[in-house]
């Protein structure tokens, strides 16, 4: 399903895999599957494009990301600074290297420093509440 254009459309009891498994599918006031409506909106589509690519060419340092689904994402290297991941799920989300100084990650679910060689921690909120030095 890319490229496909779900405007005012109405998919009440269709069996669709999850949005995100459609990059590129535009969502206009959408009636999905649940019967919530959706509509696109910049974070929305700052989500499909990390899904896609990683979005290489967006700058991500102090963005808000509490609550979403970054699962698999794939964001090693990346200056993540002062980011707020708060209850954010980060299961299997690839952040070697990554800058997260005085990032807040309280309540992500998914996220161990261990996993992730060379992640750069500074005073950073790990999911637990503790400060990280």
């Amino acid at each position: 399903l890319g490229n496909v254009d779900f405007t005012d459309a109405n998919l009440t009891g269709a069996k669709i895999a999850p949005w995100h498994h459609f990059p590129e599918t535009v969502y206009r006031n959408t009636t999905l599957p649940d019967g919530t409506v959706k509509t696109d909106t910049p974070e929305r589509r700052l989500l499909i494009k990390l899904y896609v690519d990683g979005a290489p060419k967006v700058e991500l340092a102090g963005r808000d990301f509490s609550g979403w689904d970054l699962r698999g994402v794939e964001l090693q290297n990346r200056n993540l600074a002062k980011c707020n991941f708060t209850g954010t799920d980060l299961r299997n989300t690839k952040l070697a290297g990554a800058n997260l100084t005085l990032a807040n990650l309280r309540g992500a679910t998914g996220f161990e420093p261990a996993d992730h060689e060379g992640v750069i921690l500074h005073q950073t909120t790990l999911p637990d509440g503790t400060i990280s030095d």
